[in-house]
């Protein structure tokens, strides 16, 4: 039943998540793109890698070296995943005329990291504007707000 319920609540994050992503605002750079419903990662890699071990070092105390970068399409949206031998951490994509930038609220982007449940594709994901992330069915999802990621390509963190 426990099982059940967490399920119930992953698909509903999910749909919650990717239910408002077409109309929401994002920073300038491009990450990738998405044609013929194939995704590709254009930025640099290894600069959004290394300036996200960074900010989740300067500012959630977690430390980790990224290195493996993807982009999953969820039902209606996309997250950017980051994953170390420890941690896994997504951030939204927004999909603006078949270019995806990084999700922003107020130019904020919300991180989801976690160790617990990283093959959990529903959970820990951010929750487009409203700056949360969903829970894991088991263990613990770690939140950070950060105003960084609107260079996260940049060679400069």
């Amino acid at each position: 039943m426990k099982n059940l319920f967490f399920l119930a609540m992953t698909l509903f994050s999910l749909t919650f998540f990717t239910s408002d992503l077409q109309a929401q605002d994002h920073f300038e750079e491009v990450i990738g793109t998405v044609k013929s419903g194939k995704m590709t990662l254009t930025a640099n890699k290894e600069n959004i890698m290394k300036n996200w071990s960074s900010i989740l070092r300067d500012e959630s105390k977690i430390d980790t070296e990224f290195t493996d970068l993807e982009i999953f399409k969820v039902k209606r949206g996309y997250l950017l995943i980051a994953k170390s031998a420890k941690y896994t951490s997504k951030v939204g994509l927004v999909n603006d005329n078949s270019n995806l930038h990084i999700l922003k609220s107020d130019d904020l982007t919300v991180i989801c990291t976690t160790e617990d449940c990283p093959s959990e594709i529903g959970g820990c994901v951010p929750l487009s504007t409203h700056l949360i992330c969903t829970a894991c069915t088991e263990g613990k999802c770690k939140r950070t707000i950060s105003v960084k990621f609107a260079n996260i390509t940049e060679n400069k963190l």
